[in-house]
């Protein structure tokens, strides 16, 4: 039996699989396998592979996909069929090799004919048995023998097809992406431009970081600027009537203090009259002693005498 094992790499997997397809089916061969992966695709980097790292969905241009299938081809188109699949891409692995299974066969075969003989006893003894232990007992070493046939029957199928047809194993990967081409060299003028238009754009990221920083420390002070232009406006507005009122009111209470201090009747209430002072003695004067005398005193009118008229005797 001859088997193969071939890898190689197309720009279309799918393509390159289906393609594989018609060609086994065109030497009367088979697909006894198949499974498909989804894989990144790479990229070579310096003469090594490197991963590209996949940024999008299924549908992405960065993955692709892998194909194994497992052919059976008869052994007489075996060489062309290799062949075939080998010009479908870039081989990157390719092996070939035989099997001798010529023993397995035959051993199978002389098991199967033992084990068909081993059949056909039980059932001859199955048909001349009387007794219904020795039916059932039979009966069941009967069933145990017939599967023990069914699967060594199936294994000599298997060493045929084995034996009719070859097996190839073919292996399709995506090709990786090519690499990115080498920069040329730079003259000295384009490197002493490339150095303004890079100090160029480091300014210029600069102001915007500067600008960006003081959009950011004004929209955290504007809260506190609106706060404090809305304080200032009330003083503005409020402010002077009412330092006016206050200024009435500390005028009103320092004249109504006033007052007080100046009227103790406002402040106490009446005050009760006074008793009239003593007056005080009069200091002796230095007047004569005559003036000091009392006077006589004065006769009664009835007494006094008239010009003229003289008195009558008693």
């Amino acid at each position: 039996m001859l088997t193969a094992d071939l890898r190689i790499e197309a720009d279309s997997p799918e393509q390159a699989a289906a393609s594989a397809r018609s060609l086994v089916a065109g030497v009367n061969g088979l697909i006894a396998g198949e499974q498909t992966t989804r894989v990144p695709v790479t990229a070579k980097r310096d003469g090594k592979s490197a991963t590209a790292e996949p940024s999008g969905g299924a549908g992405d241009a960065e993955w692709s996909t892998s194909t194994t299938l497992t052919l059976k081809v008869p052994p007489g188109q075996f060489d062309k069929v290799l062949d075939g699949l080998s010009a479908l891409g870039t081989v990157t692995a390719r092996n070939r090799g035989a099997t001798d299974i010529t023993d397995q066969v035959v051993d199978v075969a002389s098991r199967v004919e033992t084990q068909r003989r081993s059949v056909e006893r039980v059932r001859d003894l199955l048909a001349k048995a009387t007794s219904l232990g020795e039916i059932v007992s039979l009966e069941s070493e009967l069933t145990k023998r017939e599967s023990d046939l069914e699967a060594l029957l199936k294994r000599q199928e298997s060493l045929s097809a084995q034996s009719d047809l070859s097996t190839i194993t073919l292996r399709v990967d995506p090709r990786p992406a090519p690499a990115a081409p080498a920069k040329a060299k730079e003259s000295d003028d384009d490197g002493f431009g490339d150095s303004v238009l890079g100090a160029l754009k480091a300014g210029w990221h600069g102001l915007v970081v500067t600008v960006e920083v003081l959009l950011v420390v004004v929209a955290a002070v504007l809260p506190f600027g609106l706060l404090a232009f809305a304080l200032w406006f009330l003083h503005r507005r409020l402010g002077r009537p009412l330092a006016r009122v206050v200024a009435a009111w500390r005028t009103t209470r320092a004249a109504a203090a006033a007052k007080v201090e100046a009227d103790p009747v406002y402040r106490w209430g009446p005050v009760p009259a006074a008793r009239p002072a003593a007056q005080p003695a009069a200091a002796p004067s230095a007047a004569p002693a005559a003036s000091a005398a009392p006077a006589p005193p004065s006769e009664p009118p009835s007494a006094s005498k008239s010009p003229g008229v003289e008195p009558e005797d008693d």
